[in-house]
């Protein structure tokens, strides 16, 4: 009987290669992910777990590799199973290893560009400080990438004094502050900014 397939109609493996490649993309962002969720629900432990991970030196350039060797891996194995390891196989395959590609590399953009800037600031605590002695500076913070602004938020917000921390990217923190009870220098001090230097502070 003649296979009447529409040719036209998305393969299963361009489908799971996509799925494959998204959940790939996530792996590098699994500690923010988690810091912020945990912070959000008031999860002590977990957000406790996710913090002390977040502060090893590197973690986003090492879950970085770790996608991209997953991505790879799951590549090779793909074309194992179907005997198409070599050149040949590879242009035959070029739709499948295209859409892993983009969807790994896409849902990384997507959660760094957006998800994590609108979510960052939609879920930092605002102290409401009631003075009218407030000052506000700006600081650019060298973070690996743009979920660890919930981790600097969480942090600086702990410092009596301070009243607002909002993130703009790629790594500038606003910070307001009663300047009767807590100074700029004390900020520039702060404890979690021996981990994640200052570039600017103004």
């Amino acid at each position: 009987m003649q296979n009447t397939q529409n040719c036209c109609a998305p393969s299963g493996n361009q489908k799971n290669s996509a799925l494959i490649g998204a959940l790939y993309g996530l792996i590098p962002h699994i500690f923010c992910l988690l810091f912020i969720f945990a912070s959000t629900i008031g999860a002590l432990g977990a957000t406790t777990f996710a913090k002390k991970a977040l502060l090893i030196p590197h973690i986003f350039p090492i879950m970085l590799g770790a996608s991209l060797f997953f991505a790879t891996l799951s590549a090779v194995f793909y074309l194992e199973k179907n005997a198409k390891l070599c050149c040949a196989g590879l242009l035959e395959k070029w739709k499948y290893l295209a859409t892993l590609c983009i969807a790994t590399i896409g849902i990384n953009a997507f959660i760094i560009l957006f998800v994590f800037p609108t979510t960052i600031n939609a879920t930092a605590p605002d102290n409401f400080l009631q003075t009218e002695k407030l000052s506000t500076i700006t600081v650019k913070v060298g973070i690996p990438c743009s979920g660890h602004a919930a981790l600097i938020i969480d942090e600086l917000s702990k410092l009596a004094g301070i009243g607002s921390v909002t993130f703009k990217m790629p790594n500038v923190f606003k910070i307001t502050y009663d300047n009767t009870s807590l100074s700029s220098e004390e900020i520039e001090r702060a404890e979690i900014f021996k981990t994640f230097k200052l570039i600017n502070f103004k």
